[in-house]
């Protein structure tokens, strides 16, 4: 019993004892004589501590994510004429379909491959470009470049593919004086600086033709110049200012020089040479509501052994909204090798986008031939597509 008692005292002395001694070591001292304070950091409720942060997930490599675009270009016309009389029409149908593949594979580095397929029956699948690019090759210069294969990077247009040009077909002067030219090879692109409000860019290059020129207008039939394996080496020069607040200009220069259609002989060696010259300009104009109207044009020189043959186009779109666009454009061109023929071809034409990638267009077009035939066609066009792939404009 006096045991228990004992535990029981003991018990009593140290709760109570045990509490002051705590209040003795926390409390400040009220020493005047004492110069330095502890620290007293105030207590924070669990809402107002912020949570840790979660560790960052580790980054896949680039290859194993790549961006995939896929469009869809389907074209239809009903003519007055055709070049094979037991086709007298044609209808709606997809013309080719565009699978687009492309990725980060470094920081400023990136890479990308383009297939097509045809839409008739035993169309096997091309690349139509495929390249490295580089956003800047040297630290301390503004200059990038590309590796592969690439459209031919002449003038404005021709770079583009079709589904992002603004009309339905490809202006005469393309078909007739380039072709389907798609060359491999390598460019630089450099930053010019002016110290001014105008944008001035630089492009040279050197591309080999890679196979056949294809069929350029798929309404007629016709092909454009072959290059065989012949190489051109390219240049551009492009420049680009405000000229106030809601309006901007553009100028280009394109030029190019290489070895003429065919495998000269020994003797023609010396006269083989092929000369290409383009300038191209385009005025916008910006106004409320998403409106914009566009002016442009483009003129292309081409000069072979013997001859020198030229071509233009002249375009105005006009832009009420976002979803609508219209324009107007005339053709007129020669032939390569052939400057005693040319054509002539005045179109209009409207379009009803419903994305970015997918719209609906209607083409007019009126005009004569190479055989000063008359040609009237109704170009209907439905191009769709996903992805983040895009060709802009320059």
């Amino acid at each position: 019993m006096r045991a228990i008692t004992l535990v029981a005292t003991l018990f009593l002395l140290l709760t109570g004892i045990y509490p002051a001694l705590a209040q003795t070591e926390t409390a400040p001292t009220t020493d005047k004589t004492t110069t330095t304070q502890p620290e007293v950091v105030p207590a924070e409720s669990p809402e107002s501590v912020p949570p840790a942060a979660p560790p960052p997930p580790p980054s896949a490599p680039a290859s194993l994510n790549p961006d995939i675009s896929v469009v869809g270009n389907a074209l239809g016309s009903l003519a007055n004429h055709q070049l094979t009389p037991d086709e007298p029409s044609k209808h709606i149908d997809l013309n080719e379909t565009e699978v687009v593949i492309g990725s980060k594979l470094y920081p400023g580095v990136s890479g990308i491959a383009v297939f097509t397929v045809g839409g008739k029956p035993g169309d096997s699948a091309g690349v139509e470009e495929s390249y490295i690019a580089a956003e800047q090759l040297f630290s301390n210069a503004p200059i990038g470049g590309r590796l592969g294969i690439a459209r031919l990077p002449f003038g404005k247009v021709n770079p583009l593919h079709p589904h992002s040009l603004p009309f339905a077909d490809t202006p005469n002067v393309l078909s007739n004086l380039l072709g389907d030219f798609r060359g491999n090879g390598f460019e630089f692109v450099g930053l010019i600086p002016t110290h001014s409000n105008i944008f001035l860019q630089a492009n040279l290059g050197r591309w080999k033709s890679v196979g056949d020129p294809g069929i350029n207008n798929p309404f007629t039939g016709d092909t454009g110049p072959a290059f065989n394996d012949n190489a051109l080496t390219l240049g551009r020069l492009w420049a680009s200012t405000a000229l106030g607040e809601n309006n901007e200009v553009e100028l280009g220069a394109s030029g190019a020089f290489g070895t003429a259609d065919g495998t000269p002989t020994v003797a023609e060696a010396n006269n083989s040479h092929l000369n290409l010259v383009g300038v191209d300009s385009t005025w916008r104009l910006y106004l409320p509501n998403e409106t914009r109207v566009m002016v442009s044009g483009e003129a292309i020189r081409r000069s072979d052994p013997g001859v020198t043959t030229s071509g233009y186009y002249l375009l105005g779109t006009y832009r009420p909204g976002h979803f609508y666009e219209f324009g107007t454009r005339y053709d007129w061109s020669q032939f390569a090798g052939d400057n005693t023929h040319h054509e002539s071809y005045a179109s209009l034409f409207g379009t009803h986008f419903l994305s970015e990638q997918t719209f609906l267009r209607l083409q007019v077009k009126h005009g004569t031939d190479r055989l000063n035939r008359g040609v009237n066609e109704l170009i209907a066009q439905v191009v769709w597509g996903f992805g983040p792939h895009t060709h802009p404009l320059q």
